[in-house]
């Protein structure tokens, strides 16, 4: 693996049943990146994430982690090396307090100074957690419960956070704020792998991006090059 490259996906097939999900899928994420993963429904892009966090079986090819092959570690084995996936739909505990979801999220966390600066890091992060600590997760609104799924990953140490569809169900006032929360984690210095359908907020924010097509890597591409690709416009940019 070249020296830089936190996440180097190479030639990796999936299947679901006897139908390959991904075929001969390379991707790669650099230290500090913002990588988009676009495509259509069903084009194999949370199987991506799913393979890399280890909860699918894989057929073929590597996935190499900080220069180590992950193929046949365990999703807990995954999480204890600094990878955390996001699922869509915003996996919250609703009937916990805020500071109680936070709290779960670092069970693999055994020092409690560490745990206290944590907490303190996702609260200076996201103000609107600390004023709402002590409400339920179900009292949120959709995009502070977005702000609590990240900010949960985060109480851990995270190298390389996997968001599927963070937008998926926002009212559009939220959308953009969503969009501003990945760009601050980012700069805090956590790599992110973002699948997204929402393609032009995707590019606007990320260093790079994939197109995933029927399981295959259709384009690849710096995303401010992609943005201006026609094929890519009249896909998934309206035109």
């Amino acid at each position: 693996m070249n020296e830089g490259f936190l996440l180097d996906i190479e030639n990796l097939w999936v299947y679901y049943d006897r139908i390959a999900a991904l075929k001969e899928v390379s991707l790669k994420v650099k230290k500090g990146e913002i990588v988009a993963l676009l495509g259509a429904n069903g084009a194999g892009k949370t199987t991506t994430l799913m393979s890399i966090s280890r909860i699918l079986n894989i057929e073929q090819g590597k996935i190499n982690y900080k220069g180590t092959d992950i193929i046949n570690f365990s999703p807990e084995n995954i999480v204890s090396m600094g990878i955390r996936q996001i699922p869509e739909r915003k996996k919250i505990f609703r009937y916990l307090k805020v500071e109680d979801n936070l709290l779960m999220g670092a069970y693999l966390e055994k020092n409690k100074i560490r745990i206290k600066h944590n907490l303190e890091k996702v609260y200076d992060l996201f103000p609107p957690l600390w004023e709402r600590r002590n409400k339920l997760g179900d009292t949120l609104s959709g995009g502070e419960q977005q702000m609590l799924a990240i900010g949960m990953s985060l109480m851990s140490e995270v190298e390389l956070l996997l968001l599927d569809e963070p937008s998926l169900g926002l009212a559009p006032k939220f959308v953009e704020e969503t969009f501003q929360i990945i760009e601050e984690v980012n700069k805090k210095g956590t790599s992110i792998l973002l699948v997204e359908q929402n393609a032009y907020m995707a590019l606007e924010i990320a260093h790079r991006g994939y197109v995933l097509e029927a399981g295959k890597v259709k384009f690849e591409d710096r995303a401010s090059d992609l943005l201006k690709n026609p094929a890519i416009k009249e896909a998934y940019l309206g035109g």
